[in-house]
């Protein structure tokens, strides 16, 4: 079930709307009457889990249950437990058969008929074969096990394997399979993509003259396995083997769910996300954002024919290509962004979204890394109004100052207010750096009376005459002086209504609001050699998905000026700062150098689609010189 309510007005006709999910098609083509009439207020909250709980004021709630997915609308859920208080990693049952999922769960059986092991049908069976390696001397032949003998499945996933159990003779007691052994692996090996399967070791279990019927094979240890690897004995009688059943248990490697994509009417700027759960020891859980501008995130690529040459087409035609013109999907990345780097789970009370807007479109993630623990996430909660303007663009200048110096700087904002936008007549700069004074307002080059409403070490809130649509494309300068006190220190601006003030404030994006300035950011270089060292990623995307095409992304550096070798260290991060990877640490004389990155965290572990920072430092004469900057990981 989902709902939309409105707390302004409950007997208002689109206001009192509840559409119960039971009627998919219904709800959607409802949806962008029911999320934004024409008398909505200008606040409104979206929430996943509880739904109890109506928002005080005049507040418009848009209620999802954790169910409510569905790959139709963008939205899945693997290896959740899906609950409508509740949203938790699966713990696997050690009595429930996992092994018919193993399709449905993206996995692979590597020849044909094997599925009839994993069906759950004990009447569907893999019939003996003649066996090659009892009679002749045959490539892949492993003493008296072989090619012809072996079941390879790819698990799709990273499982806790606690048993196998072999199911066999239930026709006729003759029919079990006598001698067998188990391998199991936590990758699939190579040569099982050949399609030359072969009996693999170590063995993990072997079994010599069975009699039974249904044989439990239990597993040592505690190996997280994807492959499994059943390889049958040489044998003069024939055997059946109506099913192979695997069992699993405690908690999957990761879990995720990701909601539906979220229709908001029209663009939208976002507030705070708010969440409540728990999580135990080493459990790890990730919540993260991402908005666009269309209603798919995804675009759809066919091959043209001519080689490694494609094209892109409609998520319509796409559907109509065969699988061999099939091309693949992609991130649109021109309207949508990459799944925000992971929020603070310990900022439940409310962070700032950092995905871009305002735009209509929104998504959420939650991620879960188990670790043998517990986790869960009972409500999650996004604030959103409509836009102020339909762009801000913002720039700070100069983009370089000495640590710890009083240096005036400018934030130059680039409005573009259209007809049925507020504008604004305020804003909230915030900072690591610490403010000293506010100098100067300037509209359209012209200085404007302004108010400091309030001044913190970090913050500052200033009052200046309305923007609106004539003021549209004026720039907006805010002169002040600060003490940058780290390297990549970011200036962070909101615009804000007073006549709004229970609404969202509206972040200004980085862009290039002054031609005239240097750079298109917000934040301030405190390098202390520009001759030292110079870095440039020689591409700023990487997709690392084994297709051997932009598997890893390479940063180029040159080291200047030094007369022998000198400390030289590269890390990854992501946007909130977090190390993701020591990329390099050791020592660089005078040259030119390429480090690459192949998306993977310090455990070996791909990263999530996104956005991360590099920062290369070289220290020379008791002193680092640092450089940083943006790289992408998409898949």
């Amino acid at each position: 079930m989902w709902s939309t309510r409105s707390t302004k007005n409950p007997s208002a006709s689109l206001g009192a709307f509840v559409i119960w999910r039971g009627d998919r098609l219904l709800a959607a083509l409802l949806a962008s009457a029911v999320l934004w009439p024409s008398s909505s207020p200008g606040l409104t909250i979206v929430r996943w889990g509880d739904a109890s709980a109506p928002p005080a004021g005049d507040v418009r709630l848009i209620s999802f249950r954790w169910s409510d997915i569905s790959a139709q609308g963008g939205g899945s859920a693997e290896q959740i437990a899906l609950e409508p208080d509740a949203v938790r990693p699966r713990q696997m049952d050690p009595e429930v058969n996992i092994g018919p999922e193993v399709l449905a769960r993206g996995g692979v059986l590597y020849q044909q008929g094997y599925g009839l092991l994993f069906d759950g049908d004990v009447e569907t069976v893999w019939n003996a074969i003649e066996y090659e390696c009892g009679n002749h001397r045959t490539y892949n032949c492993d003493e008296v096990y072989g090619r012809q003998g072996t079941v390879d499945v790819d698990l799709g996933a990273l499982f806790l394997l606690d048993r196998v159990r072999l199911v066999s003779g239930l026709d006729n007691p003759s029919h079990v399979v006598r001698d067998f052994r188990v391998h199991v692996a936590p990758e699939v090996p190579r040569v099982t993509h050949t399609g030359q399967t072969q009996a693999f070791r170590p063995v993990v279990a072997e079994v010599r003259d069975n009699r039974s019927q249904y044989l439990d094979v239990f597993l040592p240890g505690t190996q997280r396995v994807r492959f499994v690897q059943l390889a049958v004995g040489r044998h003069d009688q024939p055997w059946t083997v109506p099913e192979i059943e695997l069992y699993a248990r405690g908690f999957m490697d990761r879990a995720t769910w990701i909601s539906d994509i979220v229709d908001l009417g029209e663009p939208s700027v976002w507030g705070t996300l708010s969440w409540s759960g728990t999580r135990t020891g080493r459990s790890l859980v990730s919540i993260r954002t991402r908005t666009g501008h269309t209603p798919d995130p995804n675009a759809y690529w066919r091959f043209t024919g001519r080689v490694g040459e494609k094209e892109r087409v409609t998520r319509e035609q796409y559907g109509r290509l065969s699988v061999g013109e099939r091309a693949g999907t992609t991130l649109d990345r021109g309207n949508w962004t990459f799944f925000s780097a992971p929020y603070d789970f310990a900022d439940s009370s409310g962070t700032p979204v950092v995905s871009a807007g305002p735009r209509r479109y929104f998504q959420l993630m939650v991620d879960f890394r188990p670790n043998g623990e517990s986790a869960e996430v009972f409500s999650v909660e996004l604030q959103a109004s409509p836009p102020l303007a339909a762009q801000l663009l913002g720039e700070v200048w100069p983009a370089q100052a000495a640590v710890g110096e009083l240096t005036s700087f400018t934030y130059s904002i680039l409005p573009t207010i259209e007809l049925g936008h507020p504008g604004f007549d305020g804003l909230e700069l915030t900072t690591p750096s610490l403010l000293e004074t506010i100098d100067a307002v300037r509209i359209g080059d012209q200085p404007v009376p302004f108010t400091v409403t309030s001044l913190e070490p970090n913050q500052a809130l200033l009052a200046f005459p309305r923007l609106g649509p004539a003021d549209s494309g004026a720039l907006v300068e805010i002169v002040f002086q600060a003490r940058v006190l780290q390297f990549g220190a970011g200036f962070q601006v909101r615009v804000l209504d007073s006549e709004r003030p229970g609404e969202v404030p509206q972040l200004v994006n980085p862009g290039d609001a002054d031609t005239n300035a240097e750079g298109r950011g917000v934040q301030v270089s405190t390098d202390v050699s520009s001759r030292l060292l110079r870095v440039q990623p020689e591409m700023a995307a990487a997709t690392p998905n084994g297709d051997g095409i932009n598997d890893e992304v390479c940063l180029l550096y040159d080291v200047f000026d030094v007369t022998a070798a000198v400390p030289m260290m590269i890390g990854i991060f992501d946007l909130g700062g977090r190390p993701v990877r020591l990329l390099y640490d050791g020592s660089d004389g005078p040259g030119r150098y390429r480090r690459c990155w192949d998306g993977r965290d310090d455990a070996g572990r791909l990263v999530l689609p996104g956005v991360y920072l590099y920062r290369a430092s070289l220290s020379v004469d008791r002193r680092d010189v640092t450089r940083t900057g943006v790289l992408s990981v998409s898949y």
